[in-house]
C-alpha cells in the first residue's frame, strides 16, 4: 500500500493572520486545515468586537 502524503501544515507557511484575511477564498485549501482558527470572516469579525468585553 502505498503511504498517504501527510498534507502540509498550510499555519506554518502564512502566518494565521495571513490566513485569516479570506486567503482560503482562492485557495480553498486552508479552511480545512484552520478549523479552529478561522470560521470563517463573520467569526473573526465577531471575536474582534467582543475582544474588550
Amino acid at each position: 500500500m502505498a503511504e498517504k502524503k501527510k498534507k502540509k501544515d498550510i499555519t506554518k507557511t502564512f502566518s494565521v493572520k495571513t490566513l485569516r484575511t479570506g486567503f482560503e477564498r482562492f485557495t480553498g485549501e486552508l479552511s480545512k486545515n484552520l478549523r479552529g482558527v478561522n470560521r470563517g470572516t463573520r467569526g473573526i469579525k465577531r471575536a474582534r468586537q467582543n475582544k474588550g468585553k
